[in-house]
């Protein structure tokens, strides 16, 4: 056979694969945002009692400072493949980079904890994981005490999120843009059109697109038609990438 036809099959072969991948993403996202669409609204799963009493704790210890922790989501970059830009404006949604915050009543750097005003669930640490999300991991006091540990959670949880949710065009880690569906999963499938759920992975795509100071520099990115998700979780599904793309330096300079 001419290789040009067998290239051609090929390419054909793979467009089947890539939109089948898609369907079963989309479908086991649908299942486990059921709860959500119901409006249960945590950002996953709400916790056992047991996880409850941790909302209370206390844990000191000390921040990692600003140049430790854009070291951190550099490196995280080639690690899980996720644009550090995007870690650290969602760390810093979460957190505002800050693991431990200050107790006027102890007079002592304690455990930041995000208690939800409906009295869900807590957030614990930078990346403010929460719930039965918080619980699966295996070293869960490490999410209080460690701050790295935290973060190592939370870049799991948002992996997790991408391999969980639909595709964005063909699935380029390196396109900002397709990060969409994963930024929101990782806060519960929230977005603007949704009533009971806030701007989450709006306003982190806005403030991406915003100078920092010395946290980031701002990157332009470019958000789907979410007029299209007014129904909400079950309404997404594969998209292309929104254009204009934006593409990650870290993958432009490989090989260079």
């Amino acid at each position: 056979m001419h290789p040009f036809k067998v290239f051609l099959i090929f390419i054909s072969l793979l467009g089947v694969f890539v939109v089948a991948l898609s369907e079963i993403r989309a479908q086991i996202f649908y299942e486990i945002q059921e709860p959500i669409q119901n409006g249960v609204g945590a950002s996953d799963t709400i916790g056992t009692q047991e996880y409850y009493k941790y909302c209370e704790r206390k844990d000191e210890g000390t921040n990692q400072t600003q140049a430790e922790l854009i070291s951190i989501f550099e490196e995280a970059e080639a690690k899980w493949q996720i644009p550090s830009q995007i870690l650290k404006v969602m760390a810093y949604q979460e957190s505002g980079w800050e693991h431990f915050i200050y107790d006027r009543e102890l007079e002592k750097w304690v455990i930041h904890i995000g208690k939800d005003p409906n009295g869900i669930s807590c957030g614990i640490g930078l990346m403010q994981l929460t719930g039965k999300t918080a619980e699966d991991f295996d070293e869960f006091d490490r999410l209080f005490t460690d701050p790295i540990y935290n973060l190592e959670a939370g870049f799991k949880v948002l992996d997790d999120k991408w391999n969980g949710t639909p595709v964005i065009g063909n699935n380029e880690r390196y396109m900002y843009e397709n990060w969409y569906y994963a930024i929101w999963g990782y806060n519960g499938g929230c977005h603007a059109i949704h009533p009971d759920c806030n701007h989450y992975p709006e306003d982190v795509l806005a403030d991406m697109g915003k100078d920092k100071g010395t946290y980031w520099s701002g990157i332009s990115v470019t958000s789907p038609n979410i007029a299209s998700f007014k129904n909400g979780p079950k309404s997404i599904y594969p998209i292309p990438t929104p254009t204009p793309i934006h593409y990650t330096d870290y993958w432009l300079n490989i090989g260079t």
